[in-house]
């Protein structure tokens, strides 16, 4: 999983209990078998979610890059995305995954990248990691990022069946100043996921507050 230059995370998405599924013993010499659902490790920590808020903050804080003052050709940034997020109704989750942005400061000036090793959160300790990932497309002009961030996610419910969400996040955001001009990118991230087109159990997800994204050159 790639970090930022200053530690942030990556996006995660997590929910339900963590680790591995506990084990009963049915007597001497038959293998333990599990009693629960097989629920995916999340592949973040509770530190490296304390450090994406605080390199969200900490880039908030940077200046936004003058127009005469931006990249050009093609940069990459690699960062995270985050936000709090309600499921299925219910308050207390969070989304965290890493995130690539390839941004085209000449020609079609597009913006496109990804959004992977996405974890689910419950009460800020991360719980699983999801299923998928989001493809990002969008546009920059003078700066201003505009892209949405869509894709299949999947996670096991507490009751361990495998749910799937049409996930779709917007990222509007800024090119900034970190060590050099141009260097990183913020802004914010909002969106929801729902059973829209999407066969078998599904599950709803609103990012309901908070919602950021960060990413810097040369992780």
């Amino acid at each position: 999983m790639p970090y930022l230059r200053h530690a942030a995370p990556a996006l995660v998405l997590a929910l339900g209990a963590c680790g591995s599924p506990s084990v009963v013993v049915t007597g001497p010499g038959t293998p333990p078998t599990p009693s629960g659902p097989f629920v995916p490790s999340p592949s973040v920590s509770q530190a490296e979610v304390r450090a994406f808020d605080q390199e969200v903050n900490r880039l908030a804080a940077t200046d936004r890059t003058r127009p005469s003052q931006l990249p050009t050709g093609q940069v990459s940034y690699s960062g995270s995305v985050g936000s709090n997020a309600t499921i299925n109704g219910q308050s207390g989750y969070g989304l965290l995954g890493d995130l690539n942005l390839n941004v085209d400061f000449a020609g079609a000036q597009q913006v496109t990248g990804s959004v992977t090793d996405i974890n689910l959160l419950q009460n800020g300790v991360p719980q699983q990691q999801l299923g998928g990932a989001l493809t990002v497309t969008g546009s920059q002009s003078f700066g201003s990022i505009n892209a949405d961030a869509d894709g299949i996610v999947t996670r096991i419910n507490p009751s361990g069946v495998t749910e799937r969400s049409n996930l779709a996040i917007d990222l509007d955001g800024t090119v900034r100043d970190d060590i050099f001009a141009g260097d990183a990118v913020t802004g914010s991230a909002t969106g929801f996921g729902d059973g829209f087109q999407t066969p078998g159990p599904t599950f709803n997800v609103v990012l309901d507050g908070g919602g950021s994204f960060v990413g810097t050159v040369g992780n």
